[in-house]
């Protein structure tokens, strides 16, 4: 997989890619803003799962991407220590809603927006891309 992505994006010099379980890893200290969108578009185009964690820097917030073709399309902001987490003023929120079962079920979806249930990468089966 490393390779075709190498071969048809042609345009990165990485710090570092490497291979494990399948999965290949990307690193790069210099990404403009974390991130390397026209891999991701490219990556998204061919539907390749990916995860993305970019450390924050300046006014950018540290955050994850999750991509599962299908499933799931989410970029969520974390901790530096790549925690998610949820702010107060939504909790706060909270205590406005009428009923406990409203209370709950507003919990319940910040819960899932902030930390959704993603398929690890090395639980995919994914075809070699030609």
């Amino acid at each position: 997989m490393k390779g075709w992505i190498v071969e048809e994006i042609n345009i990165w010099n990485f710090d570092k890619a490497t291979e494990e379980d399948g999965v290949t890893f990307f690193e790069d200290e210099y990404a403009c803003q974390g991130y390397f969108q026209t891999l991701e578009e490219k990556l998204v185009e061919a539907q390749i799962p990916f995860d993305r964690s970019s450390s924050g820097s300046g006014e950018t917030k540290p955050e994850i991407r999750y991509y599962r073709p299908g499933s799931i399309d989410k970029t969520i902001v974390v901790t530096n220590d790549g925690d998610s987490y949820i702010e107060t003023y939504e909790l706060k929120k909270l205590l406005n809603l009428p009923t406990p079962t409203d209370v709950l079920l507003k919990l319940i979806e910040l819960l899932n927006e902030a930390d959704p249930a993603v398929v690890p990468l090395e639980n995919l089966a994914l075809e070699e891309a030609v």
